[in-house]
C-alpha cells in the first residue's frame, strides 16, 4: 500500500499536538480497485483520521488512486479542539500513485472545487452546539445533535 508523509502545524509554524489536530481522509466516491494490492476490493468512503505525532509529522498508508475502477482522489479535513469548540477545515484533495509520496506532492487540482495551490477556497466550520460569539460575515455552524449547518450573512 502506498505511504503519504506530511507535517500538520499552524500557520506560524507550531504543531497542533495541545489542540489535539488530525488530518481526515475520506475516498472521493466508493470505488472498485482494478489492479495491485487493492485489485476487486470494493471501498467505501468511510473516514480515515490521522492523528500526527507530536512534531506534527504523520505517515499514512492508502490505497492508490491511480488503480481504481473510476476517477478517484482523497477529500483531506483537518479537525482540532481549542476551548470555543472543534473547528473542520476542507477543501484539500490529493490523488495517490502506487509509490506514494510527500502531501504536498499529491495535490489535486481537479474534480470540481480544487483545493491547494492556489486553488478552491478553504472553509472554517464552528462544530458546537452553541453559536460562536462573534460570528463573522460567510462563517458556517454545525450544531451536531440537529445536523443542522448555518452561514452567517
Amino acid at each position: 500500500m502506498p505511504t503519504v508523509t506530511g507535517h500538520l502545524r499552524e500557520i506560524a509554524g507550531g504543531t497542533l499536538s495541545e489542540e489535539i489536530g488530525q488530518l481526515v481522509f475520506r475516498l472521493n466516491r466508493p470505488n472498485v480497485g482494478v489492479s495491485g494490492f487493492s485489485k476487486d476490493f470494493v471501498l467505501p468512503t468511510k473516514e480515515h483520521p490521522v492523528t500526527p505525532s507530536s512534531d506534527g509529522s504523520f505517515s499514512v498508508n492508502l490505497n492508490a488512486t491511480d488503480q481504481l475502477a473510476y476517477e478517484a482522489w482523497y477529500d483531506v479535513g483537518i479537525v482540532w479542539n481549542e476551548t470555543e469548540g472543534t473547528f473542520w477545515d476542507f477543501g484539500l484533495k490529493i490523488q495517490v500513485p502506487n509509490a506514494g509520496g510527500t502531501f504536498g506532492d499529491l495535490l489535486y487540482h481537479g474534480g470540481g472545487n480544487s483545493g491547494g495551490g492556489g486553488g478552491g477556497n478553504q472553509l472554517l466550520v464552528w462544530v458546537d452546539e452553541n453559536p460562536p460569539t462573534n460570528p463573522q460575515r460567510g462563517q458556517w455552524w454545525f450544531q451536531p445533535s440537529t445536523n443542522n449547518l448555518s452561514r452567517w450573512e
